[in-house]
C-alpha cells in the first residue's frame, strides 16, 4: 500500500512540475512558441497548396475532376473562418472551371451550390452560379432572375454590376 501511496506521490509532483514549466513557457518563451505556431500551421496549409499544385499540373480533365473531388472531400470539415477556408474556394472554382470544360454544366451548378453553403455572403460564388447557369441554354432564364435578384440587392458592387451589363448586352437571344 504504501508503494502505491509513494508512486501516486511521485506523480503528482511530477505533473505539477511540469505544469509549473509550461506555465514559465507560455509566460516567458511566448517569441518562440509563436514561432513554433507559425511553423506547424504553415506546414499544415502548404501540404494542401501543394496537393493543389500539383493537381494544376495534371494535363487530363478527368483526372484533374477526381483528385478535386477528393480534395473537396478532405476539406469538407473547413469552415469559413478556417486557415483552409481560401484552398476550399480555390478548390471549388478550379472544379467548377473544369466540369465546364467537359459540359457537366449540372455538376458545375452543384459545385457552385456547396460553395455557397460554405459562405452564403460570398458575392463571388453567387455570380459564380449565375454564369454558369448562363452556360447552359436550359438554365438561361434562370440565370438571368437571378442575375436581377443579386443586382438588386448589389448595385454598387463592380462585379455584380459588369456582369449583370455583360448579360444585357448579350440580349435575350443568347
Amino acid at each position: 500500500m504504501k508503494v502505491i501511496y509513494h508512486i501516486i506521490l511521485t506523480l503528482m509532483l511530477v505533473l505539477t512540475i511540469a505544469a509549473g514549466l509550461c506555465a514559465f513557457a507560455w509566460r516567458n518563451l511566448e517569441q518562440e512558441i509563436n514561432s513554433l505556431d507559425s511553423y506547424m500551421v504553415e506546414d499544415y496549409v502548404a501540404g494542401y497548396e501543394n496537393e493543389l499544385s500539383e493537381i494544376k499540373a495534371l494535363k487530363s480533365p478527368e483526372e484533374k475532376i477526381t483528385r478535386l473531388k477528393a480534395l473537396e472531400v478532405k476539406l469538407e470539415p473547413v469552415k469559413l473562418l478556417d486557415r483552409l477556408s481560401k484552398i476550399k474556394v480555390q478548390v471549388y472554382k478550379d472544379l467548377i472551371r473544369q466540369l465546364l470544360q467537359i459540359n457537366a454544366h449540372d455538376k458545375a451548378v452543384a459545385t457552385v451550390d456547396r460553395w455557397i453553403a460554405h459562405n452564403a455572403r460570398d458575392l463571388t460564388a453567387a455570380v459564380s452560379k449565375v454564369q454558369v447557369l448562363y452556360q447552359n441554354p436550359q438554365t438561361r432564364a434562370q440565370s438571368k432572375k437571378l442575375m436581377a435578384e443579386i443586382f438588386k440587392k448589389h448595385p454598387d458592387v463592380l462585379m455584380v454590376a459588369k456582369t449583370h451589363q455583360q448579360m444585357l448586352s448579350l440580349g435575350a437571344d443568347r
